[in-house]
């Protein structure tokens, strides 16, 4: 084996399995697109919210809307001029295109928030904030009635990581099919 192949393999796949390994397992994915525990190992906790903060910043044009939950601050951005948006959590605005996709063919989409189910998951040493909403708008009746959006937040991780994914009630469609 060649030198250069070495220390291709020892640079790149420590990386590779750092990415596989930080996807969340199949019971938390469960948890958060039926917003309720399904296996023992995994407990979800709706939150109860009574207020929703809604601002926009005139100079940028970002309208940001979000729930507070103890420490925990999340919600969805959005910039008119552009139609760009995003996840906030704490003092964190992720953009869409840096959200990590469970499953490639679903790039995340914008929703309205005071429709979504917000809930925290923990699961062992894991901890994760769950956005799950339906779908919304014009040509989303039949199948899509059936399927709902979800964002995973990793607490634990430092940054945390987001994640995109769509599943439905009985048979999630995260990437693993």
């Amino acid at each position: 084996m060649k030198l250069s192949s070495c220390l291709l393999t020892a640079c790149c796949l420590p990386a590779a399995l750092a990415q596989a390994a930080a996807a969340p397992r199949q019971p938390v994915v469960d948890a958060c697109v039926r917003a309720h525990s399904s296996h023992a190992s995994v407990r979800y906790t709706e939150w109860q919210v009574h207020s929703l903060a809604d601002t926009e910043d005139q100079d940028s044009g970002v309208r940001d809307r979000s729930l507070t939950h103890g420490k925990d601050v999340v919600g969805v951005w959005m910039r008119a001029a552009d139609g760009r948006f995003g996840i906030r959590y704490r003092d964190n605005y992720v953009p869409a295109e840096r959200i990590i996709r469970l499953a490639p063919q679903h790039a995340p989409e914008a929703f309205e928030l005071s429709k979504a189910v917000v809930g925290s998951i923990r699961a062992g040493a894991a901890s994760f904030l769950c956005i799950t909403f339906n779908f919304d708008g014009p040509g989303r009746s039949g199948s899509m009635q059936q399927l709902r959006g979800f964002y995973l937040i990793d607490r634990v991780a430092r940054p945390a990581r987001l994640y995109y994914g769509v599943g439905a009630d009985r048979a999630p469609v995260s990437g693993q099919q």
